[in-house]
């Protein structure tokens, strides 16, 4: 029993996207900046702000792959770095998305609708996970990682890395342009986030941002940047109607919507080192059980919960999406606080069952 609670609590607390670090130094810009995507992405799945959803869309997935990217760590060995990687990600997959499976066809559905067809169908989208649910990108970074390590072990300098994951960028989208369709386990998703995850990975290896005092240039930055992820926005949306959706494999007008994509990625990161709040910390360091559980297993439970309350009205008003919005994210937070107490509880029971059989 204890073997499995260390092994889950590595996954989730060690390994997975919610908990990236640096050394033994957590920055605190990451979680701050994970945090405020994170509780976008919520925001996203529900009516409110629905007619700005393509700003905060533009930015707030490849933030993540932008901090994967930053933390990204190679190893000497191809077999060490396929192990770590298959572990804190895909395992983190499957030990996410089975109870979640259990739930939805237990309680969504119910399992007295609940037949052998959509069974099959459910299971077989599972595994070949092309666009499962939030979870998909979960997979997805995994592609990235192990595409972006090839590249690097490939490519002679900088310049050939440059092009190469331009190269593979534009063999992405020119497949979605062609009618392309999802591919099992989101490796197609994963050429057109490589820009992303290199940017983290270039800014980390000229040290940017780095932890200092908080400077008058950088609200011009701030300022400027915004405008450009705005006008960038508007005009890929004017163009072609869309802008970046990852899950949907929209992209907009290409060139925009990557120029509003690494603004906003910017404007999060300066906003995250101005104001690193202790809850943003504490969402950024769960980011990855607030993605993978948020939109069916918290969010129908909410709703459930608040059509008792007639007063809220119906579902897309905006007090009922409003109050359902804050209990998702309260019920998600105190889960988090729950798991943490926990793991803290066992893991000082077993340090003094250590102590106490060394003093033996």
């Amino acid at each position: 029993m204890i073997q499995y609670e260390l092994f889950v609590k590595k996954i989730i607390n060690k390994k997975a996207l919610a908990t990236l670090k640096v050394g033994q130094k957590r920055l605190a810009w990451i979680d701050v900046a994970k945090g405020w995507c994170i509780l976008l992405v919520i925001l996203g799945h529900h009516h409110l702000l629905a007619d700005y959803r393509v700003y905060f869309y533009s930015f707030h997935l490849p933030i993540f792959f932008f901090v994967s990217g930053y933390l990204f760590r190679p190893y000497a060995s191809s077999r060490i770095f396929w192990r770590k990687k298959f572990m804190s990600l895909i395992g983190t997959y499957f030990l996410l998305g089975i109870p979640q499976l259990i739930f939805y066809f237990l309680y969504t559905v119910g399992w007295q609708n609940t037949t052998g067809t959509l069974i099959w169908q459910k299971v077989s989208d599972f595994f070949i996970q092309k666009k499962f649910w939030s979870l998909w990108f979960l997979p997805c970074l995994f592609f990235v990682n192990m595409t972006f390590y090839y590249l690097r072990r490939w490519c002679k300098n900088s310049l050939s890395l440059s092009l190469s994951v331009v190269l593979l960028t534009a063999i992405g989208l020119t497949y979605y342009q062609l009618g392309g369709q999802t591919l099992p386990w989101n490796f197609d998703s994963s050429l057109t986030a490589l820009p992303f995850f290199y940017f983290g990975f270039v800014c980390h290896h000229y040290h940017w941002p780095a932890e200092s005092r908080r400077k008058i240039s950088s609200w011009g930055w701030l300022l400027f940047l915004t405008i450009v992820n705005v006008a960038a926005v508007y005009f890929s949306v004017k163009i072609t109607g869309q802008c970046l959706e990852m899950f949907y494999d929209h992209y907009g007008y290409p060139p925009l919507t990557y120029t509003a994509a690494f603004a906003g990625v910017i404007v999060v990161i300066i906003i995250s080192q101005f104001f690193p709040f202790r809850f943003l910390r504490f969402v950024g360091r769960h980011s990855l059980i607030f993605f993978a559980i948020h939109q069916k297993v918290m969010m129908p439970l909410v709703e459930s919960f608040l059509r008792q309350f007639a007063v809220l009205g119906e579902r897309k008003s905006l007090p009922f999406q409003l109050c359902e919005y804050i209990l998702v994210i309260a019920s998600l937070s105190v889960i988090c606080w729950l798991w943490d107490w926990y793991c803290t509880y066992r893991q000082q029971k077993m340090t003094a069952a250590a102590s106490c059989q060394h003093n033996e």
